[in-house]
């Protein structure tokens, strides 16, 4: 999930694909421990979904029947953050409903046979032309990158964070 702001609040938007029974939980430390939150798994319908928690509250709200993305660009990360280097399964997440910026935090630990851990986004998923930045940008560890996605520039990169970039602004 991807935090909004400062804020205590985090969203998320996943496209759950199973005909029945879709479910999740939300796991604030990322060790599936006794503090994910419901107790009980949270069912949702089919489809895209936007997830919002309130991480002072434990509450969660679901906005359901969402266009794909929910609604927002689709801008991709693509790099050594994966154990399948150069995945680009990775999506950004819109970081409110307003602003033109995105968000994403993943764990850069290990390269490939072309150099260290590194990244590239792509805002259509063609790999063309429309690529940026033009060289590929170093990253390490947990690294959280806010682009601007009216001008296609990367205007913060925060490397070496907690895990999950719990304690980034």
């Amino acid at each position: 999930m991807t935090r909004v702001g400062t804020t205590n609040s985090y969203q998320s938007c996943v496209n759950f694909t199973a005909t029945d029974n879709n479910s999740f939980k939300i796991d604030p430390n990322g060790g599936w421990g006794d503090d994910a939150v419901p107790a009980d798994d949270y069912p949702v319908q089919s489809g895209w979904v936007k997830v919002l928690f309130d991480s002072a509250t434990q509450k969660i709200t679901t906005e359901t029947q969402q266009t794909v993305n929910c609604g927002a660009a689709i801008y991709y990360l693509r790099g050594t953050q994966s154990a399948t280097a150069w995945d680009q399964s990775d999506l950004f997440v819109p970081m409110d409903d307003v602003t033109k910026q995105y968000e994403i935090c993943r764990n850069f630990t290990v390269g490939d046979n072309g150099g260290g851990p590194r990244f590239k986004i792509d805002p259509n998923g063609d790999w063309g032309a429309d690529a940026f930045p033009a060289e590929n940008k170093s990253a390490s560890g947990w690294t959280k990158i806010i682009i601007d996605i009216s001008t296609n520039l990367i205007i913060s990169q925060q490397s070496d964070l907690a895990p999950y970039c719990t304690n980034s602004q």
